[in-house]
């Protein structure tokens, strides 16, 4: 059964990957350039560090975000979908090395798992100030689809929590469940508050 779960959260993450490259095709959505480019790096070093710590079906919600960052990345820098950089991005992105340091510092696949997850939380509030000062827009699906697949994944490891380590929940329920949930609450907020300035037809 925690099997199971492990795929549902993948396929939902591949499926979120996917429907978040049409929304940043076309136009619904406009990425975060500090916020990506933390998630490029930091997600490719957490795959690895993460796959230590759960094993490969576990981890394989982890490598699918992985490919779908790299190539929403890619495309956006070359397609110039990109916000602008402010100095809260670049305030982050400073953050953001500072504590993913301890991961180069130490061997230890657990500790690296939990310090990463404090540059996955820095890495969401750019994209968060982006949307309380209206700088950029998110369409609230791909967001909602993300919170739901990794709920999975944290079902799929407290159901095998005799053979995990406590550590094993903090990507899902810190990365997947509050971080994306941040976001998803605000591009609602952000729609909801659309529909209410639209003039009457």
């Amino acid at each position: 059964m925690s099997d199971l779960f492990s795929v549902l959260s993948a396929v939902g993450l591949a499926a979120c990957i996917v429907n978040y490259f049409f929304q940043v095709y076309r136009g619904d959505s406009t990425p975060n350039t500090a916020t990506w480019l933390i998630w490029t790096v930091v997600m490719s070093i957490n795959s690895l560090t993460y796959m230590e710590v759960v094993g490969s079906i576990k981890a394989l919600s982890s490598l699918t975000v992985n490919a779908g960052i790299i190539a929403i990345f890619v495309y956006s820098l070359f397609r110039g979908k990109f916000t602008e950089v402010s100095h809260a991005d670049l305030t982050c992105l400073v953050l953001a090395c500072a504590v993913g340091a301890v991961w180069q510092i130490s061997d230890n696949a657990k500790l690296a798992t939990v310090a990463l997850q404090g540059v996955f939380l820095i890495s969401f509030w750019p994209t968060i100030n982006g949307l309380l000062k209206k700088r950029a827009r998110e369409y609230p699906l791909t967001w909602d689809i993300a919170v739901a697949a990794y709920v999975c994944l944290v079902i799929a490891v407290l159901l095998d929590w005799q053979n995990q380590h406590w550590t094993a929940i903090a990507f899902p329920l810190v990365n997947g469940v509050i971080g994306n949930g941040s976001v998803a609450l605000l591009a609602h907020i952000q729609r909801a508050n659309k529909h209410k300035t639209a003039p009457a037809d």
